[in-house]
């Protein structure tokens, strides 16, 4: 077509070999584009419930801070549908291969999540300061080896938060790119001004502890009321009422507040969903093997590569 060539060669028209339809999917894919007629009482499909109060994400904020976080609306809630036992088990496994990378929230609805021992201090340290009408100067920081379960129980703590319905939160999974504090601002601010008392962030980043620190006196100075929470390998030179310490090994005695045995509980959960696994593990623990890294990594294939990766960057 002369007219097109012309346009093309004034730098007018610029030709692509993908056609519209997969140009727009990407776009959707991405967060960037919404497709489809929006709803009458939901303009964008984005809806956080906060104290009894559904509150609607604008695209524009969206999109801005799905560069830097994922928000948790309402639709991770959903309860997912019912599967048979193989599908069910496959599903398990890949909760387990992915989940050090980007939590997969229909797997904590599945309780594909062990529970350990840590997490019930970790949800109460973070929902007192939620709780609380000051200000947040330090983060709460998650610390321990690779595979101690530190991404699964920050995945955990987010859906729970959120099933409470109280509190927004946001999730930034370990990735190559710091987040953006003003993309982080923006969503905090918005959720301030419709109502909510504060706002939790997850980063399951594995940086120094120094940037968590950095990120939540910027958003405090703002006047932001919101809960940071990070991973780390390394534990504080002095141990702070702000660490919490993912154990490498399962007690074979719990603490009282628990009531159970990490080892019994962990060998009980495995035979809901890989029972050959299970009798392994009950033989490693009348061996007295109460390491949870090796556990995974002898007995539940899926989680392999990931320590692997974990352990490398550990060490590095």
């Amino acid at each position: 077509n002369s007219r097109i060539a012309k346009r093309v060669q004034e730098g007018k028209v610029i030709l692509h070999e993908e056609n519209l339809a997969v140009y727009l999917l990407r776009l959707q894919e991405a967060g960037d584009l919404l497709l489809g007629e929006p709803s009458e009482n939901d303009e964008y499909g984005h809806r956080i419930t906060v104290e009894n109060k559904s509150l609607n994400v604008t695209l524009d904020i969206w999109n801005r801070v799905s560069r830097s976080a994922t928000i948790l609306d309402d639709t991770i809630l959903i309860e997912p549908p019912h599967i048979g036992e193989n599908r069910l088990y496959s599903e398990f496994r890949a909760f387990l291969a992915e989940s050090s990378n980007k939590p997969i929230w229909s797997g904590y609805a599945r309780g594909f999540a062990f529970k350990r021992n840590f997490e019930s201090n970790l949800q109460e340290i973070v929902t007192k300061r939620l709780k609380s009408n000051e200000l947040q100067d330090e983060p709460v920081i998650l610390c321990g080896q690779s595979g101690t379960g530190k991404s699964i129980a920050l995945g955990h703590l987010a859906y729970s938060i959120r099933k409470e319905k109280k509190y927004p939160v946001l999730f930034i999974e370990n990735r190559s790119k710091l987040p953006r504090p003003n993309d982080l601002d923006t969503f905090c601010k918005w959720a301030e001004d419709f109502g909510a008392s504060a706002v939790l962030i997850i980063w399951d980043g594995m940086v120094e502890q120094e940037q968590y620190y950095e990120l939540t006196k910027r958003l405090s100075s703002r006047g932001r009321k919101v809960v940071v929470v990070g991973s780390c390998y390394r534990k504080a030179a002095a141990q702070k009422n702000n660490f919490v310490e993912a154990p490498a090994f399962l007690s074979n005695s719990s603490p009282k507040r628990e009531g159970i045995d990490e080892m019994t509980g962990f060998i009980d959960f495995v035979e809901k969903f890989a029972p050959s696994s299970s009798e392994n593990l009950r033989k490693l623990s009348e061996k007295g093997g109460d390491r949870f890294l090796v556990a995974l990594y002898r007995l539940l294939p899926p989680t392999k590569s990931q320590i692997r990766a974990g352990l490398a960057k550990e060490v590095q």
